[in-house]
């Protein structure tokens, strides 16, 4: 029983190492420079409502909980680096280890989300009512 246990607790250690080596956590300013130097994805996966309220210019929605976020990250180039980010940090950190899963090979995550972003004083966009 101990070995088994032991077998686990290592081979998820492993997985998490691993999944630690390919998202890679970025404050805001960091976030929004390799946003400008590496061509990727970007990526909100917060709820349509959330992104209606602003958004990182550029981001395609993708709700991390529905399955648009699953056949979107099916449709992706893996080899193209992925920015993924919601509101303050949980659902992105769900995403990067999903999309990991998925084959990725790197993805960048926005630390502390969106509302880091916006402490930053960083620019959102929101989408015209006309």
């Amino acid at each position: 029983m101990y070995r088994i246990v032991f077998l686990v607790v290592s081979v998820f250690g492993f997985v998490t190492e691993i999944n630690a080596q390919q998202v890679e956590i970025l404050p805001a300013s960091e976030f929004q420079k390799k946003l400008k130097e590496v061509r990727g994805y970007l990526l909100d996966v917060r709820t349509d409502w959330e992104f209606a309220s602003g958004y990182i210019e550029g981001a395609i929605n993708a709700d991390i909980h529905e399955e648009k976020f699953r056949a979107l990250a099916e449709k992706l180039d893996h080899h193209h680096p992925c920015f993924v980010y919601c509101f303050s940090g949980g659902r992105s950190q769900e995403a990067g280890v999903y999309l990991v899963s998925k084959g990725f090979s790197k993805v960048y995550e926005l630390q502390g989300g969106i509302a880091a972003w916006q402490k930053a004083g960083l620019a959102i966009s929101k989408k015209s009512t006309n």
